[in-house]
């Protein structure tokens, strides 16, 4: 059986990253744990990867998903929908990548994921986000530039943030 699976979505690589570095993360606390050290099963992949019965041979499942425009991207939404009874039966933490910062941050996230969703979650994160100008299509790099009057890239990674996000995963799987 798989201890964490991990599955993201996301546009231009930001929760990507994300997603692999909190597997880094939570596998090297697993590694390093005085207690008991052990080698935990994980796995990262987009959520168009995920299936069912990934989902039915894994302790717990964190999602991950970049916002734009207040919304997950539609793969991650259609995979919490049509996997709900899934996720419901098992741990779930969630986490967004995201600009916004504190009290705005923390309304995007309990708005971007399904209700029900949220409410059943172990763990709630907001990792921050990551816009490099770019690499960003036409129409988005209009939008920031215009819009969200952003004309530098930005990084609003949080790092403590990510190490404390992957602290609660690690609890999380340490219950026997």
């Amino acid at each position: 059986m798989t201890d964490l699976t991990i599955g993201y979505a996301g546009k231009y690589g930001t929760t990507a990253e994300l997603a692999a570095r909190l597997e880094h993360e939570v596998r090297a606390l697993a590694e390093q744990n005085v207690d008991r050290p052990r080698t935990l099963e994980t796995r990262c992949v987009p959520v168009q990867e995920l299936t069912a019965e990934h989902l039915g041979a894994t302790r717990m499942v964190v999602l991950g998903g970049a916002v734009y425009a207040g919304r997950l991207p539609r793969a991650l939404r259609r995979f919490c929908e049509r996997n709900r009874e899934a996720l419901l039966a098992r741990e779930v933490g969630l986490f967004i990548s995201c600009l916004y910062q504190d009290e705005r941050a923390r309304e995007q996230l309990s708005k971007a994921y399904p209700q029900w969703l949220v409410t059943h979650a172990a763990s709630l994160a907001n990792l921050g986000g990551r816009i490099e100008l770019a690499k960003l299509k036409f129409v988005d790099r209009v939008v920031m530039t215009r819009f969200a009057k952003t004309e530098n890239d930005l990084d609003r990674i949080d790092e403590h943030r990510l190490a404390s996000f992957a602290g609660e995963i690690f609890a999380h799987l340490s219950r026997e």
